[in-house]
Order: structure tokens, then sequence, then C-alpha cells
């Protein structure tokens, strides 16, 4: 039965009532989304709606990611609350007018999720890489299932599909150089065998590899860029 999106709350709200603290010895073991432990510092809350547990700090983190499925489970994508675009804006400033806004403002802004500094003038930080990491995971399971319920080969995905599905995982304000893009289509074509074996995660350990690669083809088209600008 398809999803009545008419009665969703506004973020705000579904923040208020609809997460749902959950008591940490009968949580799963690890949080779905940085794949840690739950504590009392990184406490699980249910999800109204949906039902899947996390982390406080990651889902919150994931709804103010400002992507276009941020109102989202991300496990199975049910829509939670109104997405950004849809909520009123007091100034009755238009999309492009933001989008605008947005390109003129990003070669000073910092983006900060979560308290963590993820881009800085428009370019990935370590823990930027990271999440983009964690974010390219559900983002290439949701293409996964789109590639089974096509009955196509996981393994052969046409690149404009796997482009699409790795910028939906970079976080808005962030451009990443084309030189970098090497590196995030080989990754997502590993997270793509990993989805059709059915794994259950990437875990901390590849969490980490796949933000090492990321990080160095990022930092290797900064030195490449400066090299050619000093040139």
């Amino acid at each position: 039965m398809p999803q009545d999106r008419s009665t969703l709350p506004q973020m705000a709200l579904y923040i208020e009532n609809c997460l749902i603290p959950d008591p940490i010895s009968s949580a799963p073991d690890l949080c779905s989304i940085c794949y840690e432990k739950f504590d009392q510092d990184h406490g699980p809350v249910r999800l109204q709606g949906c039902g899947h547990i996390f982390g406080r700090k990651c889902i919150l983190d994931w709804f103010n990611a400002n992507r276009s499925n941020s109102n989202t489970c991300p496990l199975d994508r049910t829509v939670l609350f109104t997405s950004l675009s849809q909520q009123p804006r007091p100034d009755n400033t238009t999309e492009p007018q933001l989008q605008r806004r947005r390109r003129g403002a990003q070669s000073y802004t910092t983006l900060i999720q979560g308290g963590e500094i993820i881009g800085i003038g428009g370019a990935l930080t370590r823990e930027g890489c990271r999440r983009c990491i964690i974010d390219l995971w559900f983002h290439s399971l949701d293409l996964s299932r789109q590639i089974q319920q096509e009955e196509l080969d996981s393994l052969s995905v046409d690149l404009v599909r796997l482009r699409r599905t790795i910028q939906d995982a970079i976080p808005r304000g962030i451009e990443v150089p084309e030189r970098a893009w090497t590196s995030l289509i080989s990754i997502a074509r590993s997270m793509m065998v990993l989805h059709r074996d059915n794994s259950p995660g990437v875990g901390p350990l590849l969490t980490a590899s796949y933000t090492n690669e990321l990080e160095l083809a990022c930092n290797e088209t900064t030195a490449f860029l400066s090299g050619s600008e000093e040139g």
C-alpha cells in the first residue's frame, strides 16, 4: 500500500516526538550507520514509522545531511517526515536562488555535521570522506536492490547509474575533483560485490580502508592543482 505522505510531520517535530529511546540491553550490538557499539554516549533510538534502531547522534547527522533522501530511514527508505524542499521558507526564497547562494558561498564555507567538520571550501576533510563512504554504502545498497529487481548483473551496472549513486552520497556543498571519482567508482563497485554476497555491512576496518583511499585521492588532486597553479 503506498505511503500517505500528506500527514507527515516536519523534521523538527519528528525528532522531538518520534525518536523513541531504546534500552541498550535490547538494542542490536552495533549501530547500522557507524558500526560502533551502543553505550551511554551513543544511545540507541527507534524510528517511529519503520522500527529500525540507530545511534541518536548518527541518525540526526543523517537527517541533517540535507540530501534528497535525508528524510528517510537509511535501511529501508521509509519516508519519515517532509523533506526540506517541501517545508516552507520564511523568506519565500526559491530553490534556484538557494542553489546560487550555495555556489557563491562554497569557496569559504565550512560544513559541519554532528559537531565534526566534513568540508572546507568545498573540499572533503577526512571526517567528510568517512561519512561519504558510510553514506555510499547505503546508496549502493539501494542500487543493488534495483539491479536485482531488474534481474541484471550487479557487477556490470552502467557508469551513469553508478555515478548518480555516488553523487547522492556526496554532501551538498562539496565538489569532488574528477581525479577522485576514479577511487569512488572503484569503491562503489567493490560495495556492489559485497551487496551481491549479502554482506551485513562494511565494518570499521573496511570503512577506514575506503576512507584512506578517498582521502588520498582528494589530497593527490589538491597537490596536483597546486603544482599546476605554481607552474
